[in-house]
């Protein structure tokens, strides 16, 4: 041991020589505890030579010049993500309703399907699906979206329809009342909606290629600027600086220029022209946040187009699937991939380009799936009240 490891002698205090005048039974005691010192000291130096990683040493000292290392615990590990190498699919017994969309609201916790019909059109759900509430409506629920802001502390859920009635409900589902307002034109099926936090307000679209914007219990009408095409599936984006991006079913073959609508404000819309994406019929619209992707699929191939940058900007690239008409797409943000289904198949895909095809397992026409957070599965409905879950392993 060095000569700095020793204790200082000064004014009679202990040191490895003998001061005069002090006691026998002193001395001894003295030399105890200066044995201890040194002997703590030696003990945590090896403890720190055995250590490989110094980064959780913190050090201290017994006087001026004597370091003792004191190891810190280590930190507790990251969380390991989540291993989705496939999905087991099961039918799930539900109200018989040919249901047309679905929503899971992670705020309340509740699972939400719509259908056509006109009345007792909704029904709620727990995420595991195992209880649901058919509460009674004024009209049908072809789509769905949901406010954690308005409303009464629970926020709003919004949905609608054939014909001229939207509905909300302030109270998770239970209760239901007519919004005022709404746009009367005939032979219209509100097909799309969409919430905004950044402007406070729902839009929705119809397959007459009219739109709607409100806080859904008040509604405002916006003049036809889709090319009377069907408006089929609406998103808000924070791409381009924030805005509403909907797809179209163009109602052609994919020989012409697709065509998407957007609007920075959910009043005032425009039509945009999309080189290199073909016309074609767009089911569907997502975004992933992790990927900072916006994916469309739609039919014919499938049809699939995505872009990470302003979807206004004609910046998307376009793709085939395998033989897979996409009806519907989510992102799975637990597991980092795209899920589409149509009817009976559905494809999943990490980054939008490479799509693997997979089979629903006995579960038929599904046209609308959601993704559960809370439990990292996907849900699917359609007609005949078939509803499906899917559950990573």
């Amino acid at each position: 041991m060095s000569s700095n490891s020793k204790t200082k002698q000064s004014n009679g205090v202990i040191g490895f020589g003998l001061t005069g005048g002090l006691s026998t039974g002193t001395i001894i005691i003295a030399t105890i505890v200066t044995v201890a010192i040194i002997a703590s000291i030696v003990i945590a130096r090896r403890i720190s030579n055995t250590n490989s990683d110094q980064s959780n040493i913190i050090h201290t000292f017994i006087d001026d010049t004597d370091p003792i290392d004191i190891i810190q615990p280590e930190p507790e590990p990251e969380p390991e993500p989540i291993a989705c190498s496939e999905i087991t699919w099961n039918s799930v017994p539900g109200p018989s309703k040919a249901w047309q969309s679905s929503l899971f609201i992670e705020e309340l916790d509740l699972v939400v399907y719509g259908s056509n019909d006109l009345t007792n059109s909704i029904a709620i759900t727990d995420p595991n699906l195992t209880v649901f509430l058919t509460p009674n409506t004024p009209g049908s629920a072809v789509v769905l979206a949901y406010s954690p802001t308005l409303g009464n502390g629970s926020g709003r859920i919004i949905a609608a329809g054939t014909g001229a009635t939207s509905m909300y409900s302030d109270d998770e589902g239970v209760t239901w009342i007519t919004g005022q307002g709404f746009p009367t034109v005939s032979n219209t099926i509100w097909s799309s909606a969409a919430w905004s936090d950044d402007l406070g307000l729902f839009v929705m679209g119809a397959n007459t290629g009219i739109l709607a914007y409100g806080n859904g219990a008040i509604w405002n009408s916006v003049p036809n600027i889709s090319g009377n095409q069907s408006i089929t599936s609406i998103i808000w984006t924070p791409l381009g600086g924030g805005k509403f991006v909907g797809t179209q079913f163009d109602q052609g073959l994919p020989n012409g220029t697709g065509h998407i609508i957007s609007s920075t404000n959910g009043m005032n819309w425009t039509r945009h022209s999309l080189t290199g994406v073909p016309q074609t019929n767009w089911f569907d619209i997502t975004y992933s946040p992790e990927l900072g992707m916006i994916m469309m699929v739609g039919a014919f191939g499938p049809s699939i187009a995505t872009t990470t940058s302003d979807p206004t900007l004609d910046d998307w690239t376009y793709s085939t699937g395998s033989g897979q008409t996409g009806q519907t797409v989510v992102w799975s943000s637990g597991c980092g991939e795209f899920v589409s289904s149509t009817f009976s198949r559905y494809a999943t895909s990490p980054d939008g380009v490479n799509w693997t095809n997979k089979e629903l397992h006995g579960i038929s026409n599904q046209i609308t799936m959601t993704y559960i957070s809370d439990n990292d599965t996907i849900i699917s409905a359609g007609f005949g009240g078939v509803i499906g879950k899917g559950t990573y392993i």
